[in-house]
């Protein structure tokens, strides 16, 4: 039987596996079984633990059910998918106008994905790593290239700064994602920085992207008046002069 600690994950039967690898002999996939803790049916992970790191081998401190293995590579199955078909919905069409950027993007949140998962496996697998210092890797890197991407972005329903004065505006649109890239690019430099101080990673990933991302919102919105305020005095002015 499998004995489980409450609240702090399960030990496996070591013994029962042992011998399941003296009848069947070790494979990579029997790996990943033993050291995430995970129940095996008939080869299959039942419980798969996931975290911010094994405490020792067959300890897990966290998990979920067996499709969690498979669960980032289906869900960049999907994401292929949405990313083939936005084009083609996308009411103004304007994607086609920056098609190599929005496959650029594309590509680099696919290869997110794909790092996200191998560092999943890696740690439940045993290996000893830092979550938040892999996670800082991959998360800066995916805010820088998301900046140097949506510079050129036109005004579309799908991808980009949307609020609704950038979707009202194509002048808003341009300026906010202007300052927009660069702001971006920023976030992801200050969270590599979490690769190197990994206890404040999360800090310095989280805070630096909700205030850009707040101040984009005031940034629109403050162009857009001014957009309207202009337009508002000049016509003022030519009734005037009639």
């Amino acid at each position: 039987m499998v004995g489980c600690v409450d609240g702090t994950g399960c030990e496996i039967d070591k013994e029962r596996l042992v011998w399941r690898e003296r009848l069947l002999g070790p494979h990579p996939f029997d790996r990943l079984i033993r050291q995430v803790g995970g129940d095996v049916v008939i080869g299959v992970v039942r419980n798969f633990y996931w975290g911010g790191a094994v405490v020792e081998e067959g300890v897990g401190d966290g998990r979920g059910p067996r499709i969690t293995v498979f669960l980032i590579p289906i869900l960049s199955l999907v994401l292929i998918a949405l990313f083939y078909f936005i084009p083609k919905i996308e009411p103004k069409k304007n994607i086609y106008k920056f098609k190599s950027q929005y496959t650029g993007f594309m590509n680099v949140t696919l290869l997110f994905m794909l790092f996200f998962n191998g560092i999943t496996i890696a740690i439940n697998m045993g290996i000893k790593l830092d979550l938040n210092r892999f996670l800082a890797l991959g998360i800066g890197n995916l805010f820088y290239f998301s900046g140097v991407y949506m510079k050129d972005a036109k005004q579309n329903w799908f991808f980009g700064i949307r609020t609704w004065w950038t979707l009202s505006n194509e002048t808003v649109w341009d300026r906010t994602h202007e300052i927009g890239s660069k702001l971006f690019k920023a976030c992801g430099v200050i969270a590599l920085a979490g690769a190197l101080i990994p206890q404040y990673a999360i800090i310095l990933i989280l805070v630096p992207v909700l205030g850009v991302a707040i101040y984009l919102i005031y940034y629109s919105q403050k162009e857009y008046s001014k957009i309207i305020q202009d337009v508002t005095a000049r016509s003022h002015t030519y009734k005037d002069a009639n």
